[in-house]
């Protein structure tokens, strides 16, 4: 039988233990390090080999990156950083260029234009192409482009308003299947989109009414044929653009980088804060490996001078048997830290960028990185203006005149090194439509500006003579004039009679 004292010690001992726990609880910035639930969006990747592994699944379907990517884009300051700079790298200064239309009759080529249908025509084109809404549009384009690694396009006439309407198609619904020889991608939609938006009879076709006239048209030949659900687009009203042959948004690959940042982040605090934290050590007196005070006293002890030392986070009491100390957490770290400078520089690295364009470098270094990033994104905006040049020329009627579409690469990075290009070509008396454009002015109000100028009598205000605004004759005079101006009259002269 068990005596009733061993009971009393086994409990004396259940009790200690107890006891024992309470006085080295875990600090409360420890639980919470522990216990902290990770935020994110979702299912988000949570390491960089994560987000890698998720690009390469991405070949047999990319919904789940594209999807992953807007988020990141909403949510990340960084990321759509990125995005930005790609989107708005150019200033969408543009020029409209009416050219007659090749003919192999020698009798209309050498027909002339009359001067009124000409201008009827320019003001024409030049009002519709201000209708496109290039400098809002071409960059939304892009922007979704980068963001979801594809983006799909129809657009349709306005009549009324003599503009032409872009609708963006459900990148789901799209594939690109070839491309034009004017560099236009040639698309299919898969129809079997309106089914599934889920939408009664009445309101599908009020819907359809939102598309252009073939969607309807298209629909209806699916529906009395499903094996008609994927339909080629007209190239001359519809096309795409592709960051890769799959769709997949490539620069997702700096959410791996984002993520080490942050954890470096996350690692970089936490050691400067305990550099700053102190356990004060208490340690309770012994004789001959035997305790002066009890188990309870001790307790006592510690509740005590607890309310003295533990007030927060930056100081615990931690109670043992021997002397007092106090010990620092961490130590002050004389040498600079780079982890989380070359952590960051990664991101941007990894993005196939140089990442002094985001946190400064040698200006060498940033000039060529912003030729090879304006080059990169130039491709993508000849796109975009070669397919617009054909969708408004088989949208309008312009006679026996076709509309070029040019967009002058100016950057907002690059300015004042662009725009002095156009100047030097209108000081030699070519490209000063070019020169007023670059300048900012649209192209369909500079005959407003100079008639408005006139209008107010400010053609009198003759600009300052510069070698530009001077003739020859000009020239002469004032050389002459100078030559004069330095002579004193008392230069010596050859002349010996004098």
């Amino acid at each position: 039988m068990v005596k009733n004292e061993d009971l009393k010690i086994t409990q004396f001992r259940k009790d200690r233990v107890k006891i024992l726990e309470t006085l080295y609880a875990d600090e409360p910035s420890t639980a919470r390090r522990y216990n902290r639930s990770t935020s994110g969006i979702g299912n988000k990747p949570k390491t960089a080999s994560e987000v890698r592994t998720l690009l390469e699944t991405s070949f047999t379907s990319n919904t789940k990156a594209v999807e992953l990517s807007q988020k990141v884009y909403a949510t990340n300051p960084i990321y759509s950083d990125v995005i930005e700079y790609l989107a708005n790298m150019f200033m969408w200064r543009y020029k409209v260029t009416p050219h007659r239309l090749y003919t192999k009759s020698k009798a209309q080529a050498k027909k002339e234009i009359p001067e009124d249908e000409f201008l009827s025509q320019y003001r024409l084109m030049l009002e519709v192409v201000d209708g496109l809404s290039i400098e809002t549009k071409f960059p939304a384009i892009l922007r979704n482009l980068f963001i979801s690694g594809a983006v799909y396009f129809t657009t349709m006439i306005n009549e009324e308003s003599y503009t032409v309407d872009t609708l963006l198609l459900p990148s789901k619904y799209c594939r690109k299947i070839g491309e034009t020889q004017y560099g236009t991608a040639l698309i299919q939609f898969d129809f079997s989109y309106f089914d599934d938006t889920g939408l009664t009879d009445a309101d599908l076709n009020d819907y359809l009414k939102s598309f252009p006239k073939d969607f309807k048209r298209c629909y209806n030949k699916y529906k009395a044929n499903a094996n008609l659900r994927w339909q080629d687009l007209d190239p001359h009203y519809s096309s795409g653009l592709l960051l890769n042959d799959y769709g997949i948004p490539t620069y997702l690959y700096i959410l791996g980088g984002i993520l080490d940042y942050e954890k470096y982040q996350d690692n970089e605090l936490e050691r400067n804060e305990n550099a700053l934290k102190y356990i004060v050590v208490q340690t309770m007196p012994h004789y001959e490996d035997k305790l002066i005070f009890e188990v309870d006293e001790v307790k006592a002890l510690h509740n005590s001078m607890k309310k003295v030392i533990d007030k927060g986070e930056k100081s615990r009491l931690l109670t043992t048997y021997g002397t007092i100390s106090v010990e620092k957490l961490a130590e002050n770290d004389t040498v600079e830290n780079q982890v989380l400078s070359k952590s960051f520089k990664a991101i941007f690295n990894n993005a196939g960028f140089n990442s002094g364009v985001f946190t400064s470098d040698s200006v060498t270094a940033l000039k060529y990185s912003l030729i090879r990033d304006k080059g990169l994104v130039w491709k993508f905006v000849q796109g975009l203006a070669s397919f617009y040049s054909i969708a408004i020329n088989n949208w309008f009627d312009f006679k026996t005149l076709q509309a070029d579409i040019d967009i002058l690469p100016i950057s907002s990075y690059t300015y004042e090194d662009d725009i002095e290009i156009y100047k030097d070509n209108a000081t030699l008396g070519v490209g000063k439509v070019d020169y007023l454009i670059a300048s900012g002015i649209k192209q369909k109000n500079i005959e407003d500006v100079l008639n408005l100028e006139s209008k107010l009598h400010l053609d009198r205000i003759t600009p300052m003579q510069t070698s530009y605004t001077q003739t020859a004759e000009d020239r002469e005079a004032t050389d002459e004039k100078n030559d004069t101006s330095k002579k004193s009259g008392i230069e010596p002269t050859d002349n010996k009679e004098e």
